[in-house]
C-alpha cells in the first residue's frame, strides 16, 4: 500500500471503505440537560438548599400534627336567657364542642328543649344541660352544690308565697312555725335556723321533666303553700315536718355572712 498504511482487514475482505459514524459531531440533549442543571444548581446553591428545606417542612408538618378531636353537636342558649324563662326554638342553638370537653347533663336535640323553664340566668352560648332546667335534675344538681355530709334537702310548705318569691338558691333563711287559735293565743317559734334554700321549684308536672317541671315560672304553690326545699339537718328535718302538719310556716330572710375585714397591721 502507499505511504506504508496498514489497510484496515475488513476492507481488504470486501473492497468496501467503512461508513462514517453518523453519531458524529450530534450532541446528546439528555446530557447537556444535566449538565445546565449541574451548573444552575452550582451557581444557586443557597437558594436551592433552602428550596429543598421548604419543601421538607411543609411534608413533615402534617405528619407531625396530632389529629383533629372527636365533637359532638350540643345544645346551647343563643342570647343571654334571665332564670325562669321558657325555652323557645328561637332561644336554643347548636355548637360542635369536643367529646372530652362536653359537660355533663348536655342536651343534644333541640326538640328535646322547646317548653322547659331554666332553672337560672344563663350566657349566650353557654351549654344546656339537664342541671340547668326546672325539674329533678336540677334539683339533685342543687342539692350536690349546697349539701354537705351532715345536711339533707327538706321540702318544706311557705303559707306566704309573696315571701317565697323573694327568696333564691343559696339564700339563707329562719323557718318560723306560728300556732294558735287567734292572736291572743298565737305562738311562733323557729324551727330551723340559718338553712340554706337549696330551690325553689316552680308550677308544673310532667311525665318528661318530673315533678318539677317546665309550666310557667311561678313558684309551686298549693292550698297549703308555697314549696321551698332547704338544706338542714336531720333532725331539723324531721322538726320541719312536723311543724308544717300542726302550724303555718313563714320565712325571715336573712343576710349573708359576712366576710371578715382585713385588719391593717400595727406600725
Amino acid at each position: 500500500m502507499r505511504g506504508g498504511a496498514t489497510p484496515d482487514p475488513t476492507t481488504r475482505r470486501s473492497g468496501r471503505r467503512p461508513a462514517p459514524s453518523r453519531t458524529k459531531g450530534r450532541r446528546d440533549p439528555l446530557a447537556d440537560a444535566a449538565t445546565a442543571a449541574r451548573r444552575l444548581l452550582r451557581r444557586h446553591r443557597r437558594l436551592t438548599a433552602a428550596a429543598l428545606a421548604g419543601i421538607a417542612v411543609l411534608l413533615t408538618v402534617p405528619v407531625l400534627r396530632p389529629p383533629a378531636p372527636a365533637t359532638v353537636t350540643i345544645a346551647v342558649a343563643s342570647r343571654d336567657l334571665p332564670g325562669g324563662s321558657t325555652l323557645s326554638a328561637a332561644d336554643v342553638g347548636i355548637r360542635d364542642m369536643p367529646v372530652t370537653a362536653v359537660p355533663p347533663g348536655a342536651v343534644t336535640d333541640r326538640a328535646d328543649l322547646e317548653g322547659r323553664v331554666l332553672s337560672g340566668p344563663i350566657l349566650a352560648g353557654e351549654p344546656l344541660t339537664t342541671t340547668r332546667l326546672v325539674g329533678v335534675e336540677s334539683l339533685v344538681s342543687a342539692s350536690r352544690a349546697t349539701l354537705t355530709a351532715d345536711l339533707v334537702a327538706a321540702p318544706v310548705r311557705i303559707a306566704d308565697s309573696d315571701a317565697v318569691a323573694l327568696v333564691r338558691s343559696g339564700d339563707l333563711v329562719d323557718v318560723v312555725a306560728a300556732s294558735g287559735a287567734g292572736l291572743s293565743q298565737a305562738q311562733a317559734r323557729v324551727v330551723a335556723h340559718r338553712a340554706r334554700v337549696v330551690t325553689v321549684p316552680r308550677r308544673g308536672e310532667s311525665a318528661s321533666s318530673g315533678l318539677f317541671s317546665s309550666g310557667g315560672g311561678s313558684p309551686a304553690s298549693t292550698a297549703r303553700g308555697t314549696l321551698v326545699v332547704l338544706a338542714v339537718p336531720p333532725a331539723t328535718a324531721v322538726a320541719l315536718a312536723g311543724a308544717e302538719a300542726t302550724a303555718r310556716l313563714s320565712l325571715v330572710l336573712l343576710p349573708p355572712p359576712q366576710a371578715p375585714v382585713p385588719q391593717a397591721p400595727d406600725r
